[in-house]
């Protein structure tokens, strides 16, 4: 069986992280417990592409053609976004696969690729 799955979430509550999305932990609860051995589990990227991902669902959730009905402009959050587009939508995502590379962290991923055989 070939798996992947999205996780958006830091591990927490090791090792009893088994729900809030399909960790390591769960995968190796939950697969053998169906009869499956886990050949490999691999973490798809780490922390920092998953910041990336989230800078550019933030980026959407600010972009002025979204939040113009909502009066911000006042606030002066239209032009912050506009000027922070680039940097959360092209900037954080490229910067965080480089850093993810010198493999600093790894309790956060968005998600997880899972092979596994059934004897």
């Amino acid at each position: 069986m070939l798996l992947t799955a999205p996780l958006g979430s830091i591990l927490h509550q090791e090792p009893y992280h088994f729900y809030g999305g399909f960790t390591p932990h769960w995968y190796r609860w939950a697969l053998p417990a169906a009869g499956l051995e886990i050949e490999s589990l691999e973490a798809n990227r780490g922390f920092f592409s998953l910041f990336g991902q989230e800078a550019r669902r933030f980026s959407a959730l600010i972009h002025p053609h979204r939040t113009a009905s909502l009066g911000v402009a006042r606030l002066g959050l239209s032009a912050l976004s506009v000027a922070t587009l680039p940097l959360l939508r092209v900037g954080f995502p490229l910067l965080g696969v480089v850093v993810d590379r010198l493999g600093l962290d790894g309790v956060a991923t968005s998600g997880y690729h899972v092979t596994a055989v059934k004897r």
